[in-house]
């Protein structure tokens, strides 16, 4: 685990979404409210689901965590779309209920290069990555 509350990690939407910036917001607190089906306070509906979650430890949901966008087929293929040349190598998975997708990169990515020598990470486990760069068509 590497944080206990996601208050603690800056790169997630909690900030966001429980205290708004003013300008150069990602997230539209409208629209999310609305799908959402919340008249109260966005700010602290979500703040109470997350402490209900934090207080039950709910486990972490890889389908989730693990992926880049998650929901209906044809959103998914749009994010993929809009990502051009940084979603190379992910693809579409069904996951959870039918009709749910998400993208993410496939789990033999790592694994079949990787099998049994994966270790710490040292300084002799490096590459140097100009030299090893493989760019997408």
């Amino acid at each position: 685990m590497v944080v206990k509350h996601p208050k603690e990690w800056s790169h997630g939407g909690y900030h966001e979404i429980i205290e708004p910036q003013q300008r150069y917001r990602i997230i539209s607190r409208d629209i999310l409210k609305r799908l959402l089906d919340i008249d109260d306070d966005l700010s602290k509906v979500y703040s109470g689901w997350v402490q209900a979650a934090v207080d039950e430890r709910i486990p972490r949901q890889p389908g989730w965590t693990e992926s880049v966008a998650v929901g209906c087929k044809d959103f998914v293929k749009k994010v993929k779309k809009l990502l051009g040349g940084k979603a190379c190598g992910r693809r579409a998975h069904e996951v959870g209920k039918a009709g749910s997708y998400a993208l993410k990169e496939p789990l033999s990515a790592y694994n079949d290069v990787f099998e049994g020598k994966m270790g710490l990470l040292r300084s002799e486990n490096k590459l140097i990555w100009d030299i090893h760069l493989v760019k997408c068509p």
